[in-house]
């Protein structure tokens, strides 16, 4: 029973935060704006009401090859007709079928792609249909580590391939189709449904500059504008999805369970730590959470994005702040369960870190350590300069330093460029001799959840009572956490689990327990667990 009230206590905890993102998410949509007129297209009433444009147009008597950028009233669709349709629900019901599909009739369906042809490249195409890029990639075939700026022609696809994959797929045409170079930066955000700020930002302006010219005139270019395009809809896809981070919180509530109860065998010797957490299976987990939580999610969401929109948010790079506070606060509980087990266990590159790291070379450099205060002051400051430029008191007000060394973009490749590639080697090849590079170096979230760690409600505790001071828990250690806790110093160095110092104790007197109670059971409790 004692066994079994902390592990539901902690069940609970973790449905509770699951939620969060989800009650953000319905929060968000309670307030979007579902006032419909015939200034709108059909693509955006579409949008709203959760019906294809080209099945909206049949509705309202129009062709189903029509512009679907257009506004109604210069279609002719007048308020009324728009209003007998919603009154009616006839929008609700099964999607209209091209007459070319009715009683097996096969007829030549016009498709539904105005402007789109192979000499368009992959970036003017996702646009038109408001896709991510790797994602329009992926329909036509084509590796997503392509170049997105050259025409698809150039890749062997022809104009009746693009026809079919385009009809197929019942692609519709976006509201974003329609965005130019004539248009200022306030017509382009409405369209796309953000802030001006936000396209400032993208298309690499001030985020205070004038939106009301034509961005041609503020010196962009078309393909500056497509890539800006596509980075919008590729942030509107990512996000509040709250089944991508269920896995994150099955992760840190297994890391949890295991450190508590489940690492140590039955009947274990206190006096032979050595068994204790095999090893073999954090390394399992580590590389589930690079597979799922990054290679199959993709790079959004993760902790460190968690963190950086918050600040965006506030500067107003985003219409709401709430859920991603409410993002972020879900990350941070999780650092709070168990000490900063989402950066140990369900953070993917994180993760990566580790397992190179975990490899058997460079034993002798690895043991030279770097002092905390010298990691955790470039941390701080990378993040005190990410401030000052977001807010423009240093630079273009707007700037997200972040961006140009944000390792999660690995799991998109189509989104990397090469100087944050470049960068990315540098993370993965340094972590072959320097434990967690990026964690300890850059990352915010991990400055944040260092800044809570004390509050974890469960943690490496030691016994000071029988502690020999050996340094045997030290000497484990890849960095200074251990030997930080050790000296008992005020501010010790970050603890992300690893569980290396659980494994080297000579006496039993170092454990993971929660904050409450005594730092170590007695080893006949352990033997009935």
């Amino acid at each position: 029973m004692k066994q079994i009230l902390p592990v539901l206590t902690l069940a609970f905890l973790f449905i509770l935060i699951l939620n969060l993102p989800l009650f953000a998410q319905e929060n968000t949509s309670e307030d979007a704006d579902l006032s419909l007129d015939t200034g709108m297209s059909l693509s955006e009433i579409g949008e709203v009401l959760g019906v294809r444009g080209g099945d909206l147009a049949v509705l309202l008597g129009l062709d189903r090859g029509i512009d679907k950028g257009t506004p109604l009233s210069e279609l002719g669709v007048t308020a009324d007709q728009l209003n007998d349709l919603i009154e009616s629900g006839a929008y609700l019901d099964e999607p209209v079928e091209p007459e070319g599909e009715r009683e097996g009739v096969q007829v030549e369906v016009p498709v539904e792609h105005d402007a789109a042809d192979i000499s368009m490249t992959t970036h003017e195409l996702a646009a038109m249909y408001g896709m991510r890029g790797g994602d329009f990639a992926d329909l036509i075939g084509v590796s997503r580590s392509e170049s997105k700026d050259i025409p698809i022609s150039e890749f062997g696809i022809d104009q009746a391939t693009l026809d079919e994959i385009i009809l197929n797929e019942g692609l519709e045409m976006s509201a974003a189709a329609d965005i130019n170079l004539d248009m200022t930066i306030s017509e382009i955000a409405k369209i796309l449904g953000v802030t001006d700020s936000a396209v400032a930002k993208d298309i690499h302006l001030d985020i205070e500059v004038d939106k009301n010219i034509p961005v041609s005139q503020l010196g962009i270019d078309q393909e500056t504008l497509n890539e800006a395009v596509e980075h919008i809809i590729e942030d509107e896809h990512d996000g509040l999805h709250d089944w991508k981070y269920l896995f994150f919180g099955l992760i840190v509530l297994f890391a949890t369970g295991w450190l508590l109860w489940w690492g140590i065998p039955k009947g274990a010797d206190p006096k032979k730590t050595k068994n204790w957490y095999p090893e073999r299976v954090y390394l399992i987990v580590l590389a589930l959470t690079v597979a799922v939580n990054g290679f199959w999610i993709g790079k959004s969401p993760n902790p460190m994005e968690g963190t950086v929109k918050v600040f965006k948010s506030i500067v107003g790079l985003y219409e709401s702040v709430g859920p991603h506070v409410v993002v972020f606060i879900f990350f941070l509980i999780l650092a709070l369960i168990a000490n900063k087990a989402i950066c140990g266990w369900a953070c993917p590159f994180g993760a990566l870190e580790e397992l190179i790291y975990t490899l058997p070379f460079f034993k002798k450099a690895k043991k030279l350590k770097i002092p905390f205060w010298i990691t955790n002051s470039i941390r701080s400051l990378i993040f005190v300069l990410f401030i000052l430029m977001l807010y423009g008191i240093i630079g273009r007000k707007g700037y997200v330093i972040y961006h140009e060394m944000n390792p999660f973009n690995m799991f998109n490749i189509e989104h990397a460029t090469q100087t944050m590639m470049i960068l990315i080697a540098v993370y993965l090849l340094t972590s072959f001799i320097i434990y967690r590079p990026f964690c300890r170096f850059i990352c915010p979230f991990g400055l944040m959840s260092w800044m809570v760690e004390k509050f974890s409600i469960t943690q490496v505790r030691i016994d000071f009572d029988k502690c020999i001071d050996c340094r045997a828990c030290d000497k484990a250690c890849p960095h200074t956490a251990a030997g930080d806790r050790l000296d008992k110093k005020a501010l010790p160095a970050d603890c992300f689990t690893c569980m290396r110092c659980l494994r080297t104790c000579p006496v039993d007197a170092i454990h993971w327990r929660p904050i409450w109670g005594s730092a170590s059971k007695p080893s006949e409790e352990k033997k009935q667990m």
